[in-house]
């Protein structure tokens, strides 16, 4: 009995679709989900600045709430590679800030400076700091591997436990006769937070019809073959 498609070939195809179209709608599940979570941090940017509350359980919501702190920094600053608004490479400058009223210490990332720059002094100096709020995130796997990470709260050596969020530095208001760093505050927006899971999709969804086209030329020629084949068979006859 002469069959209407190859079996092996046929059943690999129909679970590499459906691998690949599951890709794709979880593609779309997750731009869903960060359409929603980008709309949340546009909300809280909105909010007018208020003290850090002196506990935070939820990180994830206070993201990118614009907040007040009155700072005596404590210890050398922590240097990590990043770049500024402007696309150059460079350093942002952590510096551990110790708030009034609270029990643990706030890291605040003071802003950006080019490589060759000298780390400023941070240690004494006393501040108000407006900036947005930013939980930390996990190390990624290709960072563990590098050993480069971004800084985290146990870059810091401090005299307490550190806060589970820091503060990107909008600006910076030193106390009478204190001078700011030589740093350029560069804040993440949220309008510069990328959403890219709708092309994520289509790329999986296009990966999916390129299959079906290879799979559609292969049984084309193999269906010729076939014809061939039996052709072949009633002629000997």
């Amino acid at each position: 009995m002469q069959r209407v498609v190859p079996l092996v070939p046929t059943l690999m195809v129909a679970v590499m679709l459906a691998v690949l179209c599951s890709l794709g709608f979880w593609q779309i599940d997750r731009m869903h989900e960060k359409n929603a979570l980008l709309a949340r941090y546009q909300a809280n940017s909105r909010l007018a600045p208020a003290p850090l509350p002196a506990t935070v359980d939820n990180p994830e919501a206070l993201a990118f709430r614009r907040v007040v702190l009155d700072c005596r920094f404590e210890g050398a600053p922590v240097l990590s590679p990043g770049g500024s608004t402007s696309g150059k490479a460079g350093q942002h400058v952590y510096a551990l800030c110790r708030d009034s009223g609270r029990e643990d210490v706030v890291a605040v990332d003071l802003g950006w400076m080019p490589f060759q720059a000298g780390p400023p002094a941070t240690d004494g100096f006393e501040a108000r700091i407006e900036g947005i709020v930013r939980p930390w995130t996990g190390h990624t796997f290709v960072e563990n591997l590098s050993g480069s990470g971004r800084v985290s709260p146990a870059s810091f050596t401090a005299g307490g436990p550190v806060a589970p969020v820091f503060v990107q530095a909008e600006r910076i208001l030193p106390a009478e006769g204190g001078a700011a760093p030589a740093v350029q505050p560069s804040p993440l927006q949220v309008e510069a937070i990328p959403n890219n899971h709708r092309s994520y999709a289509i790329q999986w969804f296009a990966f999916a019809t390129i299959l079906l086209i290879i799979y559609g030329v292969y049984l084309r020629h193999w269906r010729r073959l076939q014809r061939q084949g039996s052709d072949d068979t009633v002629r000997r006859s």
